[in-house]
Parts: structure tokens; C-alpha cells; sequence
């Protein structure tokens, strides 16, 4: 799935051009966000968090569906690093990202 090479990439326009305009993004125990404008709205408050590193345990892919799990290290830029273990599922709208939701756990 390339929005999450895109991800992997830090490259939110990628990111952005593999969405749809009424995308809804539920991250499970912290915030959710509607729309593509609220999503690049949120990228750009939180634009020192970068993905370091991430691995790709599983892929899932059927039909319109999709889900990727591993581990992701991330930086918030003011020297902090965040080691977690993820989930993400997507679901598909012609072609585009119309859902995610993403579960996240701190691996300290």
C-alpha cells in the first residue's frame, strides 16, 4: 500500500494525495480527525514528529481493506524517541483511503 511507504517517508503529501477528502482517521485511545483539511491540519501542528524507523510484520490485504502491524520509532524532534507497537487498518473508497483506524501501545 503506498500511503504507507508515504507514512514510512515522512511524506505527508503522499500522504494526503492517497486520501479521501472525507477521510476519518480514529486513533483508539487519543483523538480522531475527519476530513483530508483536518488531517493535513494536524500534520502540520504535530510537523516535528517523524517516523525513524518501522517494521512491517504483517500485511493484510483483501478487497477494499487492508491492515499493517510491526514496530514504529519515532521523534517528536526535541529529543525525545517513541518505541511502539502499531496497527493500522485501512479501508478503501474507489481506490483512495476513506478510513483508518490505528491502535498504538508503547513498548517501554
Amino acid at each position: 500500500m503506498e500511503i504507507v511507504e508515504a507514512f514510512d517517508n515522512n511524506d505527508i503529501e503522499a500522504i494526503l494525495s492517497h486520501v479521501t477528502d472525507d477521510i476519518e482517521w480514529q486513533m483508539i485511545g487519543d483523538q480522531g480527525i475527519q476530513g483530508k483539511e483536518n488531517l493535513r491540519k494536524f500534520f502540520s501542528d504535530h510537523a516535528d514528529m517523524k517516523i525513524i524507523s518501522c517494521t512491517k510484520d504483517y500485511v493484510i490485504i483483501e478487497g477494499d481493506r487492508g491492515s499493517v502491524s510491526g514496530n514504529v520509532q519515532c521523534s517528536n524532534g526535541k529529543g525525545q524517541d517513541f518505541d511502539l507497537y502499531y496497527c493500522d487498518i485501512y479501508e478503501l473508497k474507489n481506490g483512495k483511503v476513506n478510513k483508518m483506524i490505528s491502535y498504538n501501545v508503547n513498548k517501554k
